[in-house]
This record gives structure tokens, sequence and C-alpha cells, in this order.
């Protein structure tokens, strides 16, 4: 069954095959921001569930493990994949439609508590320094009762051409679009400018007494 998070997931996978396709043409593959996304979603997954041996004795695989999201966000279907092809690693039947799903089936809920896409421009040179920070809360539910959570946080770093930012941003994933700080003199000539005139006013004053 072809549910619509397995859609959303095909046509990332599909703008992923031409962004990659694109910059290997070109001779460097760089990633896009919902490559980065991924895979800061797969680390943080990977964080979470490398804790779970204390209740792992608890998980049946006779049932399917359903996962839900505990709110919307629009990384959501992004962190299901990584968490579905997890469990399934492990060894689990994994299922996204809570209607379908077992009664006494164990359930993962996930909740993305903070996502974003940051760059930061130096004074010279066209590189931008990318960071793609994401926070993850994930719990596990059998029987009606919360036998274990965990929270885990997600850090991926690069550095990317400036002028290739247009690139990797995707009108459809607006969402991971990069938040670019770009540095400039003023920022070091105002304090520079606040401190000399403070102190000629300073040496006016005692100069004059």
């Amino acid at each position: 069954m072809i549910t619509s998070s397995t859609f959303r997931f095909s046509l990332c996978m599909i703008a992923c095959i031409f962004f990659l396709h694109v910059e290997r043409s070109r001779g460097t593959y760089i990633p896009t921001n919902i490559d980065l996304t991924v895979r800061a979603a797969d680390v943080a997954v990977a964080k979470s569930l490398a804790a779970l041996d204390t209740v792992h004795s608890q998980l049946s695989s006779d049932l399917p493990a359903l996962i839900t999201a505990e709110t919307k966000n629009d990384a959501n279907w992004i962190v299901e994949h990584s968490l579905a092809s997890a469990l399934l690693k492990q060894g689990f039947e994994v299922m996204t439609d809570s209607t379908a799903a077992p009664s006494a089936a164990p359930r993962f809920t996930f909740r993305v508590a903070d996502y974003s896409i940051t760059g930061w421009s130096g004074l010279r040179g066209g590189e931008v320094k990318r960071r793609c920070h994401l926070t993850l809360v994930l719990r596990l539910i059998i029987g009606g009762e919360l036998v274990w959570q965990n929270e885990a946080d997600s850090v991926i770093h690069d550095k990317i051409p400036k002028n290739r930012l247009e690139v990797l941003q995707n009108v459809t994933y607006n969402f991971a679009d990069l938040e670019l700080e770009e540095r400039s003199w003023g920022r070091f000539i105002e304090p520079a400018v606040v401190s000399s005139v403070l102190g000629t006013l300073v040496y006016l004053f005692f100069s004059s007494r």
C-alpha cells in the first residue's frame, strides 16, 4: 500500500537524484538542504534507538511497530522514513496507518522539537558555512503505557559555494530553506568608531580641566 508519506518521500528522492545528477555533471556533488536534513534525521534516530536496549525485551517481533507523529512539522515525513528504515533494519515490521494497526501493537511516537538550517557567510571568499540542527523526542508506548522515551540532538556542518545557494534550495520543500547571515564590515567598523569617539570625548574632558 502506498501511503502519502511514501509518495512524499518518493518525490524527495526524485528531486535529490535530479540535483545529484546536475552537481555530478559539474564535477562536484553538493548535498541539497533536504539531503542535509535526511542525514540529520538519520543521526538523531540512530542516537535515540541506541538507548532502546533497556526495553527491547518488551517488544514483540510478531506485531508491527506503529509510527506516529505527536505534533505537526514539515520535516515529519523525513523523520518518519528514517525511523521506519532503522526499525526495519532491526527486524520489525513497520506501519504508519494507525487505523489498520492492531490495538496491541507497540507505538513509536516522535516529535521534532527543534529544526533549522542556517548559514554564515564570511567577509571574504565565496563559501557559506551551513549548519543543520534537529532535535528529536522519541517515545515508545506499549499497552497504552509509556515505557521508554529519549531525546537526541543532531548537528551537521559543511561548507558550500555561495553561488550554489539557490540550486540547493527547493521550492517544494521551502521549510528547508537556509537562513543566511551575511557578516559585513559594518559589524567591526561601528564598534571601532564608537570607541574612537568615546576616547576623544574622554581626552577632551580631562584636557580641559
